[in-house]
């Protein structure tokens, strides 16, 4: 389940979690992150100005996403890097995919993050995380500019794929078996 994370307030030894949370842009954001506020295993993604927790993995999430990356190794074009669970730039949102395909080289996002304009294709693996992916990161992505978004639907066993056209998005459904044969 997708929960808000609280600001961690340090007294003495006493680290309060209770107090309310409240919105942040991303320059504060990356502030709380290099300032150590949250631990660096924390999966955490800045949406609408709310500091969101990642759902946790389940084994059938980390099976499909190790068949994803190997996937997208073997048709990996020239000029294009696979980017694992790294941050990504959706406008004033800041969000963790689970795979894309990024142009040019990852010493080229030292100092910011790649964009809707240098992703080629952004993944998300969904089991428990479904509505999650079909409604909120499906609007941030498709409103942030991305081309190309697939949704790895476990529960149904196809990839559902979202092109961003003139009109909105369209929809469409391969089933993954074709994907991985």
């Amino acid at each position: 389940m997708t929960q808000i994370i609280p600001p961690r307030v340090k007294t003495d030894d006493l680290v309060l979690a209770l107090v309310p949370p409240y919105r942040v842009t991303p320059e504060r954001f990356d502030a709380l992150i290099e300032s150590g506020h949250f631990a660096p295993e924390s999966k955490i993604e800045l949406i609408d100005g709310w500091v969101i927790e990642k759902p946790t993995k389940n084994a059938p999430h980390e099976i499909t996403s190790n068949k994803v990356n190997r996937w997208l190794h073997r048709v990996l074009p020239d000029g294009w890097f696979v980017s694992i669970e790294k941050s990504f730039d959706a406008q004033s949102n800041l969000v963790i995919p689970d795979a894309m395909l990024v142009r040019g080289d990852p010493g080229d996002y030292q100092n910011r993050r790649p964009s809707a304009h240098d992703v080629g294709l952004i993944i998300e693996i969904a089991d428990s995380s479904l509505a999650y992916d079909q409604g909120i990161k499906t609007g941030l992505y498709l409103n942030a500019g991305v081309q190309r978004y697939w949704i790895s639907n476990i529960q149904e066993r196809v990839i559902e794929v979202y092109t961003l056209v003139i009109d909105g998005a369209e929809f469409g459904r391969l089933t993954v078996a074709d994907l991985f044969a």
